[in-house]
C-alpha cells in the first residue's frame, strides 16, 4: 500500500506541475460538459457499433461528447444548433437523449444486440421536422412558439430504430436560402473557416457532422439544401428520390420539391440511415413502398467498411473476371487479375453542367473524379441535357409560387407574430414573387411555362438514363465555399445562381448524393461531386458513390477526423534535426543552430506532452483501481491533451519539416510600375512604393532607392525600384502574444514579401472627378530575390549591350549635362534595365547590373519552378504577376486580398503607411503551408 501511495503521489505531483503549461495549448472544449470515458471517438456509425460490441464505448459516452460539442458551439457562437431563447428546451432534449442512451447501453449489457446500426447513435435534426413536445420553428419568428403535438414520420422511424435525437440544427427561414444566414438562430459558421459560407439551408446539420458533434444529421433538400452544405463543408449529403421518404411532419416550403435528406461522414452511414427512413406512409400519399435493395446495399457497404482499400479492390476481382468477354486464355489471364469494381457501369458527363463560373479547382476535381471512375472500370459517356440551362429560372418560379400558397396559412391569430413582423425579408420576397407568378396576368406565362420546362427536363433525364448511362457525375457547385463577405455583396440573382447545379435534379425528383472529392490546392476548401441516378434507384447510386468515395479517399487524406491517434509521424527526422542542433551548438555554429532553434523547442514541447499523457494515463489507472467512480478532472485533462494539444504540436512540427524555399533567406529587388489608369495609376504606384519603404523601415530592413521615374505632373511615379536588405538586422517578432519565436521574423526579406508580387488595384474618386464617380486603376509589384554574382554569370563583353545617355524625367538630375544614365540590355533574354538616379555613371551601372542579374536569375528560377510544378500553375493561373491580388477600396476604407482566406484590413490609409501588411503576409504564408501539407500528405 505504501509503495502504491508513493507512486501515485509522485505521478500526481508531476501532473499538477505541468497542468498550467498544458492549458496554454488546450482549447476551451476541455472543460465543457462531462468528459467521455474514452478518447477514441468513432468516425462512423459502423465503427461506433463495433466499439459498443467490444465494450470500449457506450452510447452515453457519445451523447456526453455531443453535449460537450453543443456547449462549445454555443460558446464560440458557431450557431450550428438552435439556442437563443430555447436554451431550456435544448437542455431538456439533451436530458431525454441521455436517458435513451442509457437504456440502449443497458440492453447491450443484458446481452441484447443493437436493434439497428443507428441504435444508440446520437443524431441531430433540422429545425423544420416536427417532434412531439418540442418547439419547431423552421428558423422563423412566426413559429418561435410552435410546440408540436406529433413527430415527423422519418424522425419517428429513426427513433424506433434506436437513434438518439439530441439536438435541433439551425437553418435558413423555411429553407429559403443558400448560406444559412436568414433564420432567427443564424448565421451558421462553417467549421472549416467561420468566414466561409456553410451552404444552406441545412447548414446547421452539415456543420454538426463536419465539426464532429454527431455522425448523422437530418436535413431537408428542396433545390440543393442538403447537397450544397455538404459540398461546402466536406461531408456526404444525400437527397433521395421524391416520394422515397415521407414528408409528413416536415414544415413545407415547396411541397412538390421538399425531400428529407441525410448528412453523414461517409456513404455507408447514408445508406444505413436511408434504409431506415424509407417506405410508404399513409400520411403522405406521394410515398412509395420500401425498396429492399437499399437495405441490401447498406449491408454490403457495412461489410466492406471493415476492409482496407486493397482488400476491397481484391473483393472485386471475381466481378472483373466474370465481365471479361475474352476467349483467349492468355488475355483473360491478365484481365482477370484486373480489379474493376464498376465494370459495366456507364457514367454520364453532361456538358451543360460546365458553367462559365466553374473555378479551375472544381474543374480539376471533376476531371480527377472522372479518371477515378475510369480506373474503377466504369465507362465514361458524354451526354447532353439541353433544357438544363432553363432549370434555375423555372425552379424559382415554381418554388416561390408553392411557398406563397403554403405560407398563406400563417397569421397573427394562430401563430406568434403578424406576417409583416413574423416573416424575414427573404421569405417576404419569395412570397411576393410567388404571388406575382400566380396572378391571373402571369399564371399562363411564367408559372405554366415553368411547369412545361420541368416536364421537359424530367423527360431528358429519363431519356439519357434509358439510352446512355446509369448515373451522372457533376459538380455540386461551380465554386468552392465563397466568403460570406462576398456573398453579401452579390445581387439576389447571383445568390440564387448558387443552386444552378443542384436544382435540375430537384425539378426531376431524382436521387442525388454529394460526396467530398478533394480540396482546392490554392485555398484548401473542400469540393463536392454529385452522383445522380434514375428515379427510385438509390441503391445503385449509393453503390457507385461509395466506390468513388473509396477511390478518392485512397489518394487523399480525410477532410476531418476525431481520431486522436497519430500515424506516420516523422520522429526519425525530428531526432536527426535534434542531433544536428547539438552538433552545431558544440561547434559554435550559431547561425545553423539558430535556424533549428524553433523546431527543437517545439519538439521538446511535443515530447513533454507525450510524457504528460503517459503520466495522466497512469494516474487514471491508479484512480480506477482504488475507486469505482472516474476522476472527471483527470479525464478532461487527458482528453484536452490528446485531442487538442498534441495534434496542434504535430501540425506545427510537420510545417517545420516541409522543404524550405532556397530563396527565402535572400534580400530582394522591389519593382513597382504604374498600370492602367493614367495619372491615378502613377499616384497609386507611388503610394505602394512608399508603403513598402515604410514597412521595411518598421522591420529594421535597409531600403536603398535604385530608380524613381516620376511623372511630370501629379506627383506619381511610372516606375520605381529599390533594394531591400535584411543585413542580418534583428526583425520584429510579429507573433509576440504567445512568446514563441516567429518563423517569419527569423526568415529573410524574400520569405516575408514573396507573395506581394502581382497586380494591385485601387478604387477611389480622383481629385479631378467632379461627379463623384469611382475610378479603378492598377499598379504591378514584383518582388525578385536578389542574385549574387556567383548565382548567375553575365559576361559584360558578350551578354549585354550597355548604353549611356543624359537623364530624363522631371528635370533629369536637375542638371542634364552629363551622360550619367545607363541602359543595359541582356541580349539572350531581351531584359532591359534603365537606371538614372545617381549622378555617377559608375554607380548607375552597378545598380543596373544588380537589377539585371536579379531579373535574369528570377527568369531561370521561374523556368525551373514551372517545369516542376505544372499542375499547380494550371490551378492558380498563368503567373502571379499578371493576376489581380489585392484591391484597395478608398470609398469603403478597406483593403481585401483575393488570395488565401481573403483577409480584409479595414484602414487603407494605415496600410499605405506601412501598418497592417503583416495580416496579409501571415495569412498567405499559412495558406501556403497548408497547401504544402496537403501535397505532402497525398504523395
Amino acid at each position: 500500500m505504501g509503495s502504491r501511495g508513493g507512486k501515485r503521489s509522485l505521478l500526481a505531483t508531476i501532473w499538477r506541475r505541468r497542468r498550467s503549461w498544458s492549458r496554454r495549448f488546450s482549447s476551451t472544449s476541455g472543460s465543457l460538459g462531462e468528459p467521455i470515458a474514452r478518447t477514441k471517438i468513432p468516425e462512423t456509425a459502423v465503427e461506433a457499433q463495433l466499439q459498443f460490441a467490444r465494450e470500449t464505448l457506450t452510447s452515453e459516452d457519445l451523447v456526453l461528447f455531443s453535449k460537450r460539442r453543443v456547449d462549445l458551439d454555443g460558446q464560440l457562437m458557431m450557431h450550428a444548433f438552435v439556442g437563443k431563447g430555447r436554451e431550456k428546451q435544448s437542455q431538456d432534449l439533451l436530458g431525454k437523449a441521455l436517458e435513451k442512451a442509457r437504456k440502449s447501453d443497458a440492453n447491450r449489457r443484458d446481452g441484447k444486440p443493437s436493434i439497428s446500426f443507428l441504435d444508440g447513435i446520437p443524431i441531430a435534426v433540422k429545425d423544420n421536422f416536427a417532434m412531439r413536445g418540442e418547439i419547431v420553428s423552421a428558423g422563423s419568428k412566426m413559429l418561435s412558439k410552435n410546440e408540436c403535438s406529433y413527430t415527423a414520420t422519418v424522425i419517428d422511424r429513426l427513433e424506433q430504430s434506436g437513434a438518439v435525437v439530441f439536438g435541433q440544427t439551425t437553418m435558413d427561414e423555411f429553407g429559403m436560402g443558400s448560406h444559412s444566414r436568414n433564420g432567427i438562430n443564424a448565421p451558421v459558421k462553417n467549421p472549416i473557416d467561420g468566414r466561409l459560407s456553410p451552404g444552406g439551408s441545412s447548414g446547421g446539420s452539415a456543420a454538426a457532422v463536419a465539426n464532429g458533434t454527431c455522425l448523422v444529421a437530418i436535413g431537408s433538400d428542396t433545390g440543393g439544401s442538403v447537397r450544397l452544405p455538404a459540398a461546402f463543408q466536406g461531408v456526404v449529403g444525400t437527397k433521395p428520390s421524391y416520394g422515397r421518404c415521407s414528408r409528413y411532419g416536415l414544415i413545407a416550403y415547396a411541397s412538390s420539391f421538399d425531400c428529407p435528406g441525410i448528412l453523414t461522414r461517409n456513404v455507408c452511414d447514408a445508406a444505413i440511415t436511408l434504409a431506415i427512413m424509407q417506405g410508404a406512409d399513409p400520411k403522405d400519399g406521394q410515398t412509395v413502398e420500401e425498396d429492399g435493395r437499399i437495405s441490401s446495399v447498406a449491408t454490403e457497404l457495412i461489410s466492406e467498411s471493415q476492409m482496407n482499400f486493397k482488400e476491397w479492390l481484391e473483393s472485386g476481382k471475381t466481378k472483373g473476371g466474370n465481365n471479361n468477354g475474352s476467349g483467349s486464355n492468355s488475355s483473360s489471364s491478365s484481365n482477370s487479375d484486373r480489379v474493376l469494381p464498376l465494370l459495366g457501369v456507364r457514367v454520364g458527363i453532361p456538358g451543360e453542367f460546365f458553367l462559365e463560373e466553374t473555378t479551375p479547382a472544381v474543374m480539376e476535381s471533376w476531371t480527377k473524379s472522372i479518371e477515378a471512375f475510369e480506373e474503377l472500370g466504369a465507362t465514361i459517356v458524354p451526354v447532353s441535357l439541353p433544357s438544363v440551362k432553363l432549370a434555375l429560372p423555372a425552379y424559382y418560379v415554381l418554388v416561390c409560387a408553392e411557398a406563397s400558397s403554403n405560407l398563406n396559412r400563417y397569421d397573427d391569430i394562430k401563430f406568434s407574430a403578424s406576417r409583416d413582423d413574423g416573416f424575414g425579408e427573404e421569405v417576404k420576397r419569395r412570397i411576393v414573387s410567388g404571388a406575382f407568378s400566380l396572378s391571373s396576368q402571369r399564371v399562363e406565362g411564367a408559372y405554366k411555362n415553368s411547369e412545361k420546362i420541368r416536364q421537359r427536363i424530367s423527360n431528358e433525364f429519363k431519356d439519357i438514363f434509358e439510352r446512355s448511362c446509369d448515373v451522372l457525375l457533376t459538380p455540386t457547385s461551380a465554386r468552392e465555399a465563397p466568403f460570406l463577405e462576398d456573398v453579401l455583396r452579390e445581387s439576389k440573382v447571383e445568390s440564387y445562381a448558387q443552386d444552378a447545379l443542384t436544382v435540375p435534379m430537384s425539378l426531376a425528383g431524382l436521387p442525388s448524393v454529394s460526396i467530398p472529392c478533394g480540396r482546392s490546392v490554392s485555398n484548401g476548401r473542400p469540393i463536392g461531386m454529385q452522383v445522380t441516378a434514375p428515379m427510385f434507384r438509390e441503391a445503385g447510386m449509393l453503390r457507385v458513390a461509395s466506390a468513388l468515395e473509396r477511390k478518392i479517399s485512397s489518394k487523399t487524406r480525410r477532410m476531418y477526423s476525431t481520431s486522436t491517434s497519430s500515424t506516420n509521424f516523422p520522429i526519425e527526422k525530428l531526432e536527426d534535426q535534434l542531433k544536428l542542433f547539438h552538433e552545431y551548438t558544440e561547434n559554435n555554429d550559431y547561425k545553423s543552430a539558430g535556424e533549428l532553434k524553433s523546431l527543437v523547442s517545439l519538439y521538446q514541447k511535443y515530447k513533454d506532452t507525450l510524457e504528460e499523457i503517459d503520466v495522466l494515463r497512469q494516474l487514471i489507472n491508479e484512480e480506477n483501481k482504488n475507486k469505482k467512480s472516474k476522476d472527471a478532472e483527470l479525464e478532461s485533462e487527458l482528453n484536452a491533451l490528446q485531442n487538442d494539444t498534441l495534434p496542434e504540436l504535430e501540425t506545427k512540427l510537420k510545417h517545420h519539416l516541409l522543404p524550405k524555399d532556397p530563396e527565402d533567406s535572400r534580400d530582394v529587388i522591389l519593382e513597382v510600375r504604374a498600370g492602367a489608369g493614367g495619372a491615378e495609376a502613377a499616384k497609386f504606384a507611388a503610394e505602394l512604393f512608399r508603403m513598402y519603404e515604410m514597412y521595411a523601415r518598421r522591420r529594421n530592413w535597409k531600403f536603398d532607392l535604385m530608380s524613381y521615374n516620376e511623372e511630370e505632373k501629379g506627383g506619381g511615379v511610372r516606375e520605381a525600384m529599390a533594394e531591400i536588405n535584411g543585413n542580418g538586422n534583428p526583425m520584429m517578432n510579429l507573433n509576440e502574444e504567445d512568446g514563441e519565436e516567429d518563423e517569419l521574423a527569423s526568415g529573410g526579406v524574400y520569405k516575408n514579401l514573396k507573395f506581394e508580387s502581382g497586380v494591385h488595384r485601387v478604387q477611389r474618386v480622383p481629385a479631378t472627378e467632379t461627379q463623384g464617380r469611382i475610378h479603378t486603376s492598377t499598379a504591378s509589384v514584383a518582388i525578385i530575390p536578389k542574385a549574387e554574382e556567383s548565382d548567375i554569370h553575365i559576361d559584360e563583353t558578350k551578354d549585354v549591350r550597355i548604353e549611356t545617355m543624359r537623364a530624363s524625367g522631371a528635370g533629369g538630375q536637375h542638371v542634364n549635362t552629363t551622360n550619367s544614365a545607363v541602359r543595359i540590355v541582356h541580349i539572350p533574354t531581351g531584359v532591359t534595365v534603365v537606371i538614372q538616379d545617381e549622378r555617377s555613371q559608375h554607380k548607375n551601372k552597378a545598380k543596373a547590373l544588380s537589377v539585371l542579374r536579379a531579373r535574369v536569375y528570377d527568369i531561370e528560377r521561374r523556368k525551373v519552378a514551372a517545369e516542376n510544378a505544372q499542375m499547380r500553375r494550371s490551378l492558380i493561373g498563368s503567373a502571379d504577376r499578371s493576376e489581380r491580388i489585392r484591391t484597395y477600396n478608398f470609398k469603403d476604407g478597406r483593403c481585401k486580398d483575393h488570395r488565401g482566406t481573403g483577409v480584409v484590413v479595414n484602414d487603407v490609409q494605415k496600410l499605405l503607411d506601412g501598418f497592417g501588411l503583416d495580416e496579409f503576409i501571415r495569412d498567405l504564408h499559412k495558406c501556403d503551408l497548408e497547401e504544402q501539407m496537403l501535397k505532402s500528405s497525398s504523395v
